[in-house]
């Protein structure tokens, strides 16, 4: 009975140190992409209390849900999903292949620009514009003002310009 109980705990020390092991190594690897995930999730959770504070402003405290934060979490655990396949592809493919094909196609000056940018980044830049559009629309049935179309009105000179040219 010692030896099998033995051999088992062994086993199963094995087995934890080779998971942990393993866990390690994943989150060694997303490391560089921590703070993108991070600000994906400080957007995504302002945009929570935003839409809670509106729905209980203009409907009531009875009308607030309790499967909101279940949508947040899915949608953080969405975001993270997306930031590390983006992550991937641009450490597996971009950085490797796509590198080589524009020393070959571009300037020296050129490749390093585009050696800099990471999708991931570009990723997070995708998602804190879908967080403000929506804070914003959540603002805007609070109070009754967007920043958005203020901001629209303001620089819409621009786009007229741009247009008579």
């Amino acid at each position: 009975m010692y030896i099998f109980t033995n051999t088992f705990t062994k086993l199963y020390l094995i087995a934890k140190n080779w998971v942990f092991s393993l866990l390690m190594f994943f989150g060694g690897f997303f490391l560089p992409i921590q703070p993108l995930i991070i600000v994906a999730t400080l957007a995504a959770m302002l945009d929570w209390v935003t839409k809670i504070v509106a729905v209980w402003r203009t409907q009531g405290y009875d009308s607030v849900k309790s499967n909101r934060m279940q949508d947040t979490f899915i949608k953080i655990i969405l975001y993270a999903f997306f930031l590390g396949t983006l992550f991937v592809v641009d450490q597996l493919f971009i950085k490797t292949l796509c590198h080589d094909i524009f020393n070959l196609i571009f300037e020296q000056p050129t490749v390093n620009i585009i050696g800099k940018i990471q999708l991931a980044s570009v990723g997070t830049l995708m998602i804190l514009i879908r967080e403000m559009k929506s804070i914003d629309e959540n603002w805007e049935q609070l109070y009754g003002y967007s920043f958005l179309k203020s901001l629209t009105k303001t620089f819409s000179w621009i786009w007229q310009l741009k247009t008579k040219l």
